[in-house]
């Protein structure tokens, strides 16, 4: 076990896991606690603490924790993808807070596909679709085997009913870039 083999951290993980698995969340809180006691300090570990206590609604200890994690670690993705989701979802509903959390992003990691592609479906979604496409076709002419680009292209041109564009867009890549069949596969 993680345990005998000297991880107390990692075997408190194991546990909490197995608690969660089985509804016990008081019980796995108390692991969580424990395996960062033991020095277990990973985002991944304390956005999961966060998620599973969070609270249907608005709850502003989740929050506090979220902020806390990306104030620790600022270029930590799926942090900033759940507090964005968490804001714009329709339990919180607060576009202005979610902006927020994508301004932050953006600031702290300028280069992050992930937010600038969330960046482009927002403008999209409040009418700057010329906006939105720039942006897209930009970051697929910076990494046009990007599976978050990819995707962003194929729902804002699914969103707009020009799925021929893109599909026309990915041709003339395919033609200019012959030896790239990674983009066309995916």
């Amino acid at each position: 076990s993680a345990a005998k083999a000297g991880d107390a951290a990692w075997a408190a993980e194991l546990h909490r896991l197995a608690l969660l698995n089985q509804k016990q969340s008081d019980a796995a809180d108390q692991a969580f606690s424990q395996a960062i006691h033991l020095g277990n300090q990973s985002p991944d570990l304390l956005l999961a603490q966060a998620m599973a206590g969070r609270k249907p609604g608005k709850d502003p200890q989740f929050e506090k924790r979220m902020w806390q994690i990306l104030s620790d670690d600022p270029l930590y993705e799926d942090g900033y993808t759940v507090l964005f989701r968490y804001y714009a979802g329709a339990d919180v509903g607060s576009i202005t807070d979610a902006l927020k959390v994508l301004s932050t992003w953006i600031d702290d990691d300028p280069q992050s596909i992930a937010a600038r592609v969330i960046e482009a479906n927002v403008a999209a979604q409040l009418g700057h679709s010329r906006q939105a496409e720039a942006s897209l076709l930009r970051l697929f002419a910076e990494d046009p085997d990007s599976p978050d680009v990819l995707a962003g292209l194929d729902q804002f041109y699914t969103r707009t009913h020009r799925l021929g564009d893109f599909i026309a867009k990915l041709e003339d890549y395919r033609s200019k870039h012959p030896t790239d069949t990674e983009v066309v596969a995916k």
